[in-house]
């Protein structure tokens, strides 16, 4: 599946803008394990994963900071930031990322937590970094 395709399809919150090695800023999908073949898949990595709390706009969340309202609930639900992320090499293989979801996961397992994802393209460069 083309990354494009699936990002309209499944993007469920776009944040920030796209530097010219980007493919999206940071984005919060529907299915981040699905979003990690997509990725790979099409020539591109995960650069790194933040995490947002999902909760309601009259609470609040204890570990976030505010953020985005969810646009599948958005007079209930916002995504709050988090102080949590983590840059990823771009030689990294998928059950590394998996491994760090299901961490975070068990770690803050009273949060509703969700990944964003920053992914860029394979470049030349980074075949050059890689080598050093």
């Amino acid at each position: 599946m083309n990354i494009s395709e699936y990002l309209n399809n499944h993007t469920i919150v776009k944040i920030g803008q796209a530097l010219s090695d980007d493919v999206c800023a940071e984005v919060i999908v529907d299915d981040p394990i699905q979003l990690i073949a997509v990725v790979r898949e099409n020539n591109c990595y995960i650069h790194s994963i933040g995490w947002w709390d999902r909760v309601e706009l009259l609470t609040g969340s204890p570990i976030g900071f505010g953020g985005p309202l969810d646009p599948r609930c958005p007079n209930e639900y916002f995504f709050s930031e988090t102080h949590l992320s983590k840059k990823f090499d771009f030689r990294l293989q998928d059950k590394e990322y998996i491994r760090y979801f299901n961490q975070i996961k068990c770690e803050y397992n009273l949060y509703s937590l969700v990944p964003s994802f920053k992914i860029k393209r394979y470049s030349q460069k980074d075949n050059v970094e890689g080598e050093s």
